[in-house]
C-alpha cells in the first residue's frame, strides 16, 4: 500500500454507467459519511444506498482509504464507485397494507418480541434484525391475526442467525451445521424446540412453521445464506463501546433510548445511521456534556448537529409515552427495570427534555 493522498475525487457511478456526482473527500472519510452527502445531493436515503468499488461492498464504518487504497499498487486520487439502489423501506403508514393487523398489533408484538430478547439474552443485533424482519414482511404479505406470533418467533430465531455471522462477515448456509452457540440463537425449521416451546407451546403445526420460514427468507432475501449486509441501529452504536469516552451507564443509556425506537412506527422515516446518531445526541444531553456533538462522536457518525434535532425529538417523545405509568407496554420497562425508573437521565428524557 502506497502513501496516501490529501484527497480523493470520487466518481459516483449508477450501474447504467451514467455519472451521478463528482466528490472531492479526504481518504479518511467513513463511507457512511459519503452515503450522508449523497443523500442530499441526489436524495436518496442512506439506508437505498449501497457502494460497490469493483465486485466489493463497501461496508459503512469503512473508511474509503482503507478500503480502496490498500489493494492499489500505486498511490491513485481518482477512484470510481458504484452506487446500487436498494429497495425503499418500509414507510410509517405502511400498516395501511393489512387487513387484519392494526398498529396496536404491531406494537403488542415488538413488546413481546423485547421480552423474547430479553429472556432469551440475545444480542442487541437481533432484535434489531427481527423487528426489522416483522416490518418487512408485514408490508409485503397479507398476515392472519392468529399468525402473529408465529412471525414473531421465526423473525426472531432468523435474526439469531443473521447475527452469528454479523453485518459484514462472510455467510454461512442455512444448511450448514451448527455450533452450540449457533444453536442457542437460532433454529429456523430446525428451528430451536426449546426455544418454541417457551414461546409458543404447541401453539402452530410443524407444517406452518416451515411455511412462515420460508416466507421470512423470501421476503428477506436469505436464499441459502445468512448474509444480511444491511447495518441496523445497533451496528451504529457498536464503535462507541471502545471509543473510550463513554462509561458504561452513559452506553446503557444510549441502548435504553435506541431500543424505544422499534415501538415506533414513526420512526421508519429515518435511517438506522440517524436513529443511533440522535441516541448519542440525546444521551449526551441527558449526561450533561457541555459538548453535545463532539469530534470524536462525529467521526464514527458524520452527521451536523442540527440535522438530528427532528429525529431526536422523535425520539423523545417516544421514551416520554413508553415511560408513561399509563403505557400498556411494558417490556422495555422490565428489561432496564435496574436503570431508568428513578433516574435523572429518564427523568429528563421522560419529560422530553
Amino acid at each position: 500500500m502506497q502513501d496516501s493522498p490529501k484527497s480523493l475525487v470520487v466518481q459516483v457511478i449508477a450501474l447504467s454507467g451514467q455519472q451521478l456526482c463528482e466528490l472531492c473527500i479526504s481518504p479518511s472519510t467513513l463511507v457512511l459519511g459519503i452515503k450522508i452527502r449523497l443523500e442530499k445531493i441526489l436524495d436518496m436515503p442512506v439506508r437505498q444506498q449501497d457502494l460497490l468499488w469493483g465486485f466489493r461492498l463497501l461496508h459503512d464504518h469503512q473508511s474509503l482509504g482503507f478500503a480502496v487504497l490498500q489493494e492499489e499498487q500505486a498511490s491513485v486520487e481518482r477512484i470510481s464507485i458504484n452506487l446500487v439502489s436498494q429497495a425503499a423501506s418500509p414507510r410509517p403508514n405502511y400498516l395501511g397494507f393489512q387487513e387484519n393487523v392494526t398498529k396496536r398489533h404491531r406494537y403488542m408484538l415488538v413488546d413481546w418480541l423485547i421480552s423474547m430478547h430479553t429472556s432469551e439474552e440475545a444480542h442487541q443485533r437481533s432484535l434489531f434484525l427481527a423487528v426489522s424482519f416483522v416490518d418487512l414482511y408485514l408490508s409485503q404479505r397479507q398476515l392472519e391475526r392468529k399468525n402473529l406470533k408465529l412471525l414473531g418467533i421465526v423473525a426472531f430465531l432468523t435474526a439469531g442467525k443473521c447475527d452469528t455471522v454479523g453485518p459484514h462477515s462472510e455467510p454461512i448456509a442455512l444448511s450448514t451445521p451448527l455450533n452450540d452457540f449457533q444453536r442457542k440463537q437460532i433454529a429456523p425449521t430446525s428451528m430451536n424446540s426449546d426455544v418454541f416451546g417457551r414461546w409458543a407451546g404447541n401453539a402452530y403445526t410443524d407444517a406452518e412453521v416451515v411455511s412462515m420460514e420460508r416466507q421470512v427468507i423470501d421476503v428477506i432475501g436469505l436464499h441459502g445464506t445468512t448474509a444480511y449486509h444491511q447495518s441496523m441501529v445497533s451496528d451504529y452504536l457498536k464503535p462507541f463501546h471502545s471509543l473510550g469516552i463513554f462509561g458504561q451507564r452513559h452506553l446503557k443509556l444510549m441502548a435504553w433510548l435506541a431500543e424505544h425506537s422499534l415501538m415506533s412506527l414513526r420512526m421508519l422515516q429515518h435511517d438506522p445511521s440517524r436513529i443511533a446518531a440522535a441516541a448519542v445526541l440525546t444521551s449526551n444531553r441527558l449526561m450533561r456534556w457541555d459538548v453535545l456533538w463532539p469530534a470524536a462522536v462525529s467521526k464514527e457518525l458524520p452527521y451536523q448537529e442540527h440535522e438530528l434535532r427532528q429525529c431526536s425529538r422523535e425520539l423523545d417523545r417516544v421514551v416520554s409515552c413508553l415511560t408513561s405509568p399509563s403505557s400498556e407496554y411494558k417490556a422495555l420497562q422490565k428489561k432496564f427495570s435496574d436503570f431508568h425508573p428513578n433516574g435523572p437521565s429518564a427523568n429528563a428524557a421522560r419529560g422530553g427534555a
